[in-house]
């Protein structure tokens, strides 16, 4: 897993370098984040221009946690292939996102967000969602999506068990083992999560 240096200057002063041009971070250094009884983590540069807002405008930065919640989560309390309609996404952007720093909620722009879903009756099609808080997909982790940080199943590997966003079934989703390979499970189990956000 990629590390870099850690960023002290706050959330606030990040983003007036990213408009003065002054930002000269690289993938992988990171800025502690606390949040609350799902621990403190650090929160990783992931890329830059990488991920668009809802209507098509580059958003700078973006940033995924080097270190997994301390507790795990449903993707959603029942078989369920559907992301934008989870448990999960509700409680990201509804209760984690609350634990925030101030100054981090005040800059976060919600990010475009597409992956693989599966509605009740096995139909498979491209989900979409305009996110402050996600977790990554199955392509963005394994098919180039943030390239400086996801290459090999050795920058996949935190640990423990992951989810991904993206479905594999009307009732299961796709997951990252602690080896840094694919798995997938229904979304009624409970697995650690890799917090993102952009601004």
């Amino acid at each position: 897993m990629k590390i870099g240096k850690e960023i002290k200057e706050t959330w606030t002063e990040l983003k007036n370098m990213i408009a003065d041009g002054s930002f000269s971070y690289q993938p992988g250094d990171f800025k502690m984040v606390d949040l609350g009884e799902d621990g403190i983590i650090r929160m990783r540069l992931a890329g830059s221009e990488v991920d668009r807002d809802k209507d098509g405008f580059v958003i700078p930065t973006t940033w995924i946690a080097g270190d997994l919640t301390a507790k795990r989560h449903r993707m959603h309390n029942d078989w369920f292939g559907e992301y934008s309609k989870s448990d999960l996404r509700k409680w990201l952007n509804e209760v984690l996102f609350e634990r925030l720093p101030d100054d981090l909620k005040e800059i976060i722009v919600p990010a475009l967000k597409r992956q693989v879903a599966y509605d009740p009756e096995w139909n498979c099609y491209t989900d979409e969602v305009a996110d402050r808080l996600w977790i990554p997909s199955f392509a963005e982790l394994f098919e180039g999506g943030y390239p400086d940080l996801f290459s090999d199943n050795e920058s996949r590997a935190m640990g423990q068990f992951y989810w991904c966003r993206s479905a594999n079934s009307f009732n299961s989703f796709f997951g990252v083992y602690s080896t840094g390979t694919n798995y997938y499970t229904t979304a009624n189990t409970s697995s650690a999560l890799p917090v993102g956000f952009s601004f």
